[in-house]
């Protein structure tokens, strides 16, 4: 038995030791490529889409009746609306006159108007992105009255005279409250941009049973928080049996489309690991909300032009490389291979005493 021992531990001992030396390698080797990949690249985006625009080449402003305009205080708007009610527009120009009404007039897509922030501004915070709960009617009006004087207030000034403005501000004083509180904000307002992080720290615990490898519980957060509207969980490579778990260490049913403040769990199976799947990527994708708006006119270049705006989905992607250390033996096992390593050591040191012994003497 102890001979057929030795000739087994011959031939084993150098392949074993070569998957645990060749296991340290691969680790620390993967290990030190994910520590510069961090320091090179961070947390940077890989991906930022933008939605494919879906406003119409052109739309039909619908019939306006003459007795529909909405006054306050002597001061009137027209009501826009296209395509049979689909689409809420507002005038651009306050000193041309607003064309042929009463019957059905086609309007052209032209340039973005994304490029005056203000603007998108009023707009997207502003009836029917925004529905303050008063009647539409005034909604409407102060959305009008307001992209007219931010636009050109000397003009809208102008225009309209300072007797009627000053008139309709005295007789509609809360309205006109909600018009100087837009205004003001849209001279301020800036470009929202998107920021996406999540806290995952890339040292995984291992549970009190030794079964897993199990993350921090991740936060992700998106800036700005009134536009960041939900997130999916991305995984790529992942070992086998990997799990996203929910803050009560529960298996998420779904990794896409979470609310806002959803946090999780990653875990890895330890036994899962191997020299092939020791590394692997988590991530987040972010959906902001936007807003793009569009000039719209007519083939009559002396009349108003229209702005539409539409909502747009813009996406962000972070992720960061996983490395989990592939499990080595246990105490038993690594005292039993020292064994066999120094077992094979005098075994071999042995046999080259015995050859020495006995290998004949040369001829003098």
């Amino acid at each position: 038995m102890i001979e057929g021992r030795e000739i087994m531990l011959k031939r084993n001992i150098k392949t074993r030791f070569n998957e645990v030396s060749n296991s340290a390698k691969w680790t620390a080797l993967f290990a030190f490529i994910a520590i510069v990949s961090i320091l090179a690249i961070g947390f940077k985006p890989v991906s930022y889409a933008l939605n494919t625009d879906p406003s119409p080449p052109s739309f039909t402003i619908d019939e306006v009746e003459l007795g529909s305009q909405i006054i306050r205080g002597g001061l009137g708007v027209f009501p826009y609306t296209a395509n049979s009610g689909a689409f809420q527009v507002y005038c651009l120009e306050v000193d041309k006159t607003a064309c042929d009404i009463t019957t059905d007039e086609v309007y052209t897509k032209g340039p973005s108007q994304d490029s005056d922030y203000g603007l998108n501004y009023i707009l997207r915070n502003s009836y029917p992105n925004v529905n303050d709960g008063s009647p539409v009617d005034d909604q409407i009006w102060v959305t009008q009255i307001a992209i007219w004087e931010y636009l050109d207030a000397t003009l809208f000034a102008t225009v309209k005279t300072p007797i009627v403005i000053s008139a309709s501000r005295a007789a509609f004083p809360d309205l006109w409250a909600k018009v100087d509180s837009m205004v003001s904000r849209a001279h301020a307002a800036t470009d929202p941009v998107n920021q996406l992080s999540f806290d995952i720290n890339t040292e995984f615990a291992i549970t009190a049973d030794g079964k897993y490898y199990l993350s921090n519980l991740v936060t992700t957060t998106g800036l700005p928080a009134d536009i960041f509207q939900k997130f999916d969980i991305i995984l790529d490579g992942a070992p086998e049996g990997t799990e996203i778990l929910d803050a009560s260490s529960q298996p998420m049913s779904s990794l896409t489309g979470l609310a806002p403040n959803t946090k999780f769990y990653v875990r890895v199976p330890v036994d899962s690991i191997t020299p092939n799947s020791e590394q692997f990527v988590v991530g987040v994708k972010g959906y902001f909300l936007h807003f793009r708006s569009w000039r719209y006119s007519s083939a009559d270049g002396d009349c108003q032009s229209v702005v539409l705006v539409e909502p747009v989905i813009e996406t962000m992607e972070r992720t960061v490389p996983i490395i989990l250390p592939v499990k080595v033996p246990d105490t038993a096992e690594s005292s039993g291979l020292g064994i066999y390593f120094i077992g094979a050591i005098i075994l071999l040191s042995g046999a080259g005493i015995i050859y020495a012994n006995v290998k004949p003497k040369s001829k003098k």
